[in-house]
């Protein structure tokens, strides 16, 4: 499993693309039977549950490509400044579910507002 830490601007939409790649040769990975779920909490070892990230695939699944996103309805009911989440990934076809990605988000609030 890997790590990233990220920071993501409250009252906006945030969006990730994120590359599945074989651990060994780092090509793409064929991603038509990943099933990927998330949750940002506000702390890992109590935390609420404060969203959810949507996940879409690329329409071509060959390409191991993935879109993480949030919209700015929920970042913007954000309170804390900072959570925690991670990434699992279910394969369809067995059921089997492993985590992919966990890291550090950082609320940040936007200097300009509407």
């Amino acid at each position: 499993m890997g790590t990233y830490n990220f920071s993501l601007t409250k009252g906006e939409d945030y969006e990730q693309e994120l590359l599945i790649r074989d651990t060994e040769t780092h090509l793409p990975l064929d991603i038509t039977d990943y099933e990927f779920t998330s949750d940002c909490r506000d702390n890992i070892a109590t935390g609420e549950v404060l969203f959810g990230f949507t996940f879409v695939k690329d329409p071509d699944p060959l390409t191991g490509r993935v879109v993480m996103s949030v919209a700015r309805s929920i970042t913007a009911a954000l309170v804390p400044s900072a959570g925690v989440y991670d990434v699992f990934v279910t394969y369809t076809s067995t059921g089997k579910r492993e985590p992919y990605i966990e890291g550090k988000v950082t609320f940040k609030t936007a200097s300009t507002r509407e």
